[in-house]
């Protein structure tokens, strides 16, 4: 009886454990994410340290899914803003991670897939992004095809750009295609998010290359009406009427 009763006692501190290691965790990813607020509002790059360091944290006390999906995300941002290709390849594991893991829902298999195609275009593997972001654009379980249609339109609108200044002699007509095919895009992403800022704002730019500036000058009002303190739409709203005038 006294074997029975320690086996017991023992199975009962281990859960103790375990749910307390789960608090720990949790609490460390709360902290994390409301570092990532601070840098959202404030554009403050010390809070993505702060976070990348509470996620750390959360990670060695108890690793789940949302975690890594959290880390390799700050990592990207890091990556990005720093332009520092380490901190992006770093970021890869995390998103591979999850895509993989067998009790990981779709749902959340889906939003790393759209993070791992980001890093695959950072790093220049702009065929296998590409690839990635269509299948999302018809993948039941990503609650967010607009972010994938949006990624699309980026894309192409970069190449157009590129395009345009590093190889002067590609025809016009060939810059155009890409042009015409990045506002599909932000289109579709605004099909499914009307307010969707940021694919207002690029479809904007991309109607400034195709010299449909009336058309561009309508879409940065537009977005001066869901947010008037737009500071970016306003500098651009000015140089697209000095044009049209």
């Amino acid at each position: 009886m006294k074997k029975e009763f320690v086996f017991l006692l023992i199975l009962g501190g281990c859960g103790g454990s375990l749910h307390k290691k789960k608090q720990l965790a949790a609490n460390h990813y709360r902290q994390a994410s409301l570092e990532i607020r601070n840098y959202q509002n404030e554009n403050n790059v010390n809070a993505l340290h702060k976070a990348l360091n509470e996620v750390d944290k959360a990670l060695e006390t108890h690793p789940t899914a949302q975690s890594r999906g959290l880390k390799g995300t700050i990592l990207l941002q890091l990556g990005v803003i720093n332009q520092n290709r380490d901190y992006i390849k770093d970021s890869l594991p995390y998103f591979e991670w999850i895509i993989k893991d067998k009790n990981t829902t779709k749902a959340r298999k889906a939003d790393a897939k759209n993070n791992y195609a980001t890093v695959l275009y950072q790093l220049g593997k702009n065929e296998e992004a590409l690839k990635l972001w269509d299948e999302l654009t018809k993948n039941p379980n990503y609650i967010s095809p607009e972010v994938a249609f949006f990624n699309l339109g980026y894309a192409e609108l970069n190449e157009a750009l590129r395009a345009a200044h590093q190889e002067p002699k590609r025809s016009q007509s060939t810059i155009n295609k890409h042009l015409e095919q990045a506002a599909t895009y932000f289109r579709q992403a605004l099909a499914i998010s009307h307010e969707y800022i940021d694919a207002i704002f690029f479809l904007a730019r991309t109607q400034i290359s195709l010299n449909q500036l009336e058309d561009a000058r309508n879409s940065l009002l537009t977005i001066l009406t869901i947010n008037p303190d737009h500071e970016i739409t306003k500098e651009w709203l000015k140089r697209v009427e000095q044009n049209i005038k």
